[in-house]
């Protein structure tokens, strides 16, 4: 069930009830503003999340075009292959 709709739903039983104790209400209020907060808390990190997938989508199309032309020219991929090989060689103290 969506969190909006639980939050109206016991923001609605809040209206409706009022037979039931102070402390009950009181509970209730607390539990409704938990959950609102609960809930505003799920939406910021469903759009960090959501934010962070667009970033590694457009990372990943730039590594595909990077491949595509290394593929495509052999003399590119064979200079692409010596300089990875050389910045991943420890450095030697001098």
């Amino acid at each position: 069930m969506d969190n909006e709709l639980i939050i109206k739903a016991l923001k609605a039983s809040l209206v409706e009830s009022s037979s039931i104790s102070i402390d009950e209400m009181i509970a209730k209020n607390i539990l409704s503003i938990r959950l609102e907060e609960q809930a505003e808390e799920m939406q910021k990190v469903k759009n960090e999340r959501d934010e962070a997938q667009e970033q590694f989508k457009q990372v990943h199309e730039q590594l595909e075009k990077i491949n595509k032309v290394l593929q495509s020219n052999e003399e590119l991929k064979a200079l692409f292959d010596k300089v990875a090989e050389e910045l991943d060689k420890p450095k030697e103290e001098g």
